[in-house]
């Protein structure tokens, strides 16, 4: 996503300069750093037999997969017409990410 938009040109500049495809970026960056956390701390709490591994566990079931579908879709939005071509894993990883919110069970609505 931030190689496309270092060199998409779209409304007479760079797509890196819109302040929305900026944004996604950011937005993208919190959604995976945010999951690599909540996962590292999860299996802190396992190793330490923590009581509450359950509950860290059970948060990063319903976080991970949204925040996955949540970074393929603006991936997908940046990419334009490209986006879910064979040329791009991205059609695929939309699917494994509505996928993997079901294999995780049942967990509220995650807005996709």
């Amino acid at each position: 996503m931030v190689e496309r938009s270092l060199v998409r040109e779209v409304h007479g500049g760079l797509l890196k300069d819109k302040q929305f495809i900026q944004g996604f970026i950011a937005d993208n960056y919190m959604d995976i750093q945010a999951a690599r956390l909540m996962t590292i701390n999860a299996a802190e709490k396992v190793a330490d037999n923590d009581p509450q591994a359950r509950t860290a566990i059970s948060t990063i079931k319903v976080f991970v997969p949204a925040a996955y579908h949540r970074v393929v879709d603006r991936a997908i939005q940046v990419w334009g017409g490209a986006r879910v071509s064979n040329d791009l894993p991205l059609g695929r990883m939309y699917l494994a990410a509505r996928v993997l919110g079901w294999l995780t069970g049942p967990t509220r609505s995650t807005g996709f």
